[in-house]
């Protein structure tokens, strides 16, 4: 019941963020993808940095499955559940990505990871978040 209760609250904490674009033409629904969409197969975080400095560790036992409803599941030593959405901002594709306060995918929260590359079996993000600097993240379909 815990959690149910958190992924409500979870998705009207983001369901409040997108009504905050600008147009709704912004939010391009999960189920208007490219057939090389997330929402296909199992991944994992290959690589996970910030700064420069490696952390993909904190993933590593981890797979993850993105449905076409915007809900995404960490399986692993715990079970995570958070929100995705794929956007396009002003021209520039983008993710947003929301697991709560559960480490280590807090670290991954944030509505403005920029697609530097996606393919069938690979997806590649770019962040800038305050001082955290530039972080990035790929995922690689297992």
């Amino acid at each position: 019941m815990k959690n149910r209760i958190k992924i409500i609250g979870i998705a009207l904490i983001i369901a409040s963020s997108f009504s905050a674009c600008k147009d709704k033409d912004d939010v391009v629904p999960v189920d208007n993808q490219p057939a090389n969409s997330i929402t296909v197969g199992r991944w994992k975080v290959s690589s996970y940095t910030v700064n420069g400095l490696d952390h993909t560790d904190f993933y590593k036992d981890y797979n993850l499955v993105f449905d076409k409803g915007g809900v995404v599941r960490a399986t692993g030593p715990k079970e995570i559940h958070g929100l995705w959405a794929r956007t396009n901002l002003n021209g520039v594709k983008t993710y947003r990505l929301y697991f709560g306060e559960t480490d280590p995918f807090n670290l991954l929260n944030s509505d403005n990871w920029m697609v530097v590359s996606q393919n069938d079996v690979a997806l590649e993000l770019e962040a800038q978040r305050g001082d955290d600097g530039k972080q990035t993240v790929s995922f690689s379909k297992q």
